[in-house]
């Protein structure tokens, strides 16, 4: 079998999410009834006749890369998804530089195990931190790294997180402060604004030159554009259902519309580029959370089968 290791790195508060996504779906249920069969002598009675919760969301939603491990997991393919379950000094709240060495750990682990063909797959921060792992890990080129998809990484920031220094809006700087450098948030926060990320690239360019001859590297980008809230407004006065009027709202328009240029709602297209990469326009349209999860019961970019097509076939490119 010539099927390349994939290792799954996924973005910024992904584990976050994953915990509150598993607590809404099943947690809520085995709380509530916890807590009524501690009630004297007919609590268990009374646990046992509450119906059972449920929510109207899809398996894996809000999981980053849920889709695409089941896929592989019905291919035969083998995979490491190393912020689930949680891989020892990881933390997709905590900054590039410790999460840059936790990865690559892992991948000299990896190594270590006899692999020689693996494929990263990132999403957003993440590629920060695997740009950081592969930097500081030259001896991992070829052996076992062959490949890398990186998908919507914010290489130079995103005006989102602030551009960063000086410049920093009087808010972000408090908030910051308020963090204080103990706390990894703060750090990670740090590293997404665009004067650190800018600074960043410029230095280590002849280096990220280097790496992109290397392997083969796939940086991959999607923009749409959100619905005014004036054509919302209007559905809403012509009738349609209030359910019918969320589904054409997506989770990041806002800051969609906030941005002069071409974006996902997060990422600004030119901040996905690599020096040596052509970039990779993912289609049909969508948002940042579209090619790595389920974002039901509001806007659906893409479809199960979409995003896990678009994940294979990069892998396999990036393989060869």
């Amino acid at each position: 079998m010539n099927d390349p290791y994939v290792l799954f790195v996924p973005g910024f508060l992904s584990q976050l999410y994953d915990a509150l996504s598993t607590f809404v779906l099943s947690g809520l249920d085995t709380a509530v009834r916890g807590k009524v069969e501690k009630v004297p002598v007919v609590g268990g009675r009374l646990a046992a006749a509450i119906p059972r919760l449920g929510l109207p969301i899809a398996e894996g939603t809000g999981l980053s890369f849920y889709t695409q491990e089941r896929k592989l997991d019905g291919l035969g393919m083998r995979y490491t998804n190393i912020g689930r379950p949680h891989v020892p000094g990881f933390d997709t709240q905590q900054g590039v530089q410790a999460n840059g060495l936790a990865i690559k750990i892992k991948l000299e682990e990896l190594r270590g195990q006899g692999l020689r063909r693996v494929v990263i797959v990132s999403h957003s921060k993440g590629g920060l931190d695997t740009l950081e792992a592969l930097l500081t890990g030259e001896q991992l080129w070829n052996n076992p790294v062959i490949g890398w998809v990186a998908l919507q990484p914010p290489f130079y920031g995103t005006p989102i997180a602030g551009p960063g220094g000086a410049n920093a809006p009087e808010m972000l700087g408090k908030m910051r402060a308020a963090l204080n450098a103990k706390i990894p948030l703060a750090q990670a926060l740090e590293d997404l604004t665009t004067a650190r990320r800018e600074a960043y690239m410029n230095q280590r360019e002849p280096a990220i030159r280097r790496l992109a001859a290397a392997i083969g590297i796939r940086s991959c980008y999607t923009r749409y554009k959100a619905e005014p809230a004036k054509n919302l407004l209007a559905a809403v006065a012509a009738g349609q259902e209030l359910a019918q009027v969320l589904q054409s709202v997506g989770l990041m328009d806002g800051f969609n519309l906030a941005m002069s240029e071409p974006n996902d709602g997060l990422v600004p297209m030119s901040s996905t580029r690599v020096p040596g990469v052509v970039p990779n326009e993912l289609l049909p349209s969508a948002d940042h959370a579209a090619p790595v999860m389920l974002t039901a019961p509001l806007r659906e970019f893409w479809t199960t089968e979409n995003r896990d097509d678009q994940t294979l076939r990069l892998i396999s490119e990036v393989a060869a």
